[in-house]
C-alpha cells in the first residue's frame, strides 16, 4: 500500500489502477471532541505507551534557546536542496547543522570556541 498526505491533511491511498482514493477514517471524532480534560488524561495515563509528563518527566529536560537571527551566506544549490524537501528550510538546515555541531564535539570531546577556531585554522577552512 502506498499512502500520500495533501497540505490539507488529506490522506490518499493509491489504487491497484495507480489512482488515490481518500482513506476513510474509523475515527469517532464525535466521541473524541465530548471528551473532558480529566477522561484525556486518564486515558492517556493507562496507555502503557505514552509516558507520564509529570515533574519527574521534565527534570532531565533540556532547554532549548531561542534561535537568533544571524546573517549566513548559504550558497544558492544548498538552499534549493532544502527547499526541494519541504517547508520549514531553516529549520531543517539548523537541524543538520545543530547534529555536525553535536558531532564534532563528541568527536573532540569539547565544545570550546576556541578549539572549534583552532581546528578551522588546522584543516583550512
Amino acid at each position: 500500500m502506498t499512502f500520500i498526505r495533501l497540505q490539507d491533511g488529506t490522506t490518499l491511498e493509491r489504487q491497484d489502477d495507480g489512482t488515490y482514493r481518500p482513506v476513510q477514517t474509523k475515527t469517532d471524532w464525535a466521541y473524541l471532541d465530548a471528551l473532558t480534560d480529566d477522561e484525556i488524561d486518564a486515558l492517556a495515563a493507562s496507555d502503557p505507551d505514552h509516558p507520564a509528563l509529570d515533574d519527574a518527566f521534565w527534570e532531565d529536560a533540556e532547554t532549548q534557546m531561542r534561535a537568533r537571527p544571524e546573517p549566513v551566506a548559504i550558497d544558492r544549490n544548498v538552499i534549493d536542496f532544502f527547499r526541494a524537501k519541504g517547508r520549514d528550510v531553516d529549520g531543517r538546515i539548523n537541524a543538520v547543522l545543530r547534529d555536525h555541531v553535536a558531532a564534532e564535539i563528541k568527536r573532540t570531546g569539547s565544545s570550546d570556541t576556541a578549539d572549534r577556531d583552532t581546528e578551522r585554522s588546522r584543516i583550512g577552512a
